[in-house]
């Protein structure tokens, strides 16, 4: 499972999954939820919208949390 592998390795980095055929099975896994999920037809808006967001939540976490990522 990608988030639970994402989670395990980065577990402050938030992940922004797309899918094309609705809610996916990790949206049930209480402690393995995206920070967002798209759905298609991609809304432009709602992309940047939750980017933005992940990107203000690393911001806040500050630059230690960006260091593990490598």
């Amino acid at each position: 499972d990608f988030l639970a592998q994402v989670h395990t390795r980065h577990p402050h980095v938030p992940v922004i999954l797309a899918s094309a055929t609705g809610e996916a099975p990790h949206a049930r896994a209480e402690n393995r939820r995206p920070f967002a999920s798209i759905r298609k037809p991609y809304d432009p808006s709602r992309v940047l919208a939750a980017v933005r967001s992940a990107a203000r939540v690393i911001d806040a976490a500050g630059s230690d949390s960006l260091a593990t990522l490598q």
